[in-house]
């Protein structure tokens, strides 16, 4: 988004220094160019409002982290404040099924650790999860070997 808005910032430099040497008052090429400004304001607020999270087992505790581009929120939770991560089916905006690997805090909010299209990643991910919470491993990213 930072590229666009930086292209957008640099043509609107350029329509200003044409159209000052210019004799046609360019009214539509200013409008066009406010469209652009509006929509990529826009999209860069919508996406400076969601979260990076990362998702850390530690011995005893599960790190959250919810990273926006000017803030950072952590939270610690012990292994008891957990229900298991479970694989949530849902359907994507043309209709085929899409998957969540998901946990819940005591206090009832939600924690994602994975999505795609894939129930098999998913699973991977809750199982993976789950074996590390409940101290099987201390890497959750690494798979467990399946004897």
């Amino acid at each position: 988004m930072a590229v666009f808005m930086t292209f957008v910032a640099l043509m609107t430099w350029v329509l200003f220094r044409d159209l000052s040497a210019s004799k046609s008052h360019g009214f539509w090429q200013a409008v066009i160019m406010g469209v652009f400004w509006i929509a990529g304001l826009g999209f860069s607020l919508f996406a400076a409002r969601r979260p990076c999270v990362t998702v850390a087992v530690q011995p005893g505790t599960v790190r959250i982290v919810h990273q926006f581009p000017f803030s950072r929120k952590q939270r610690d939770v012990m292994y008891g404040e957990l229900e298991s991560a479970k694989v949530v089916e849902s359907r994507d905006s043309e209709g085929d099924p899409y998957f969540y690997a998901r946990t819940r805090l005591k206090d009832g909010s939600r924690v994602g650790l994975f999505e795609s299209h894939s129930r098999e990643k998913c699973e991977t991910v809750c199982a993976t999860f789950n074996d590390a919470v409940s101290g099987g491993s201390s890497d959750p990213r690494a798979p467990s070997k399946q004897d």
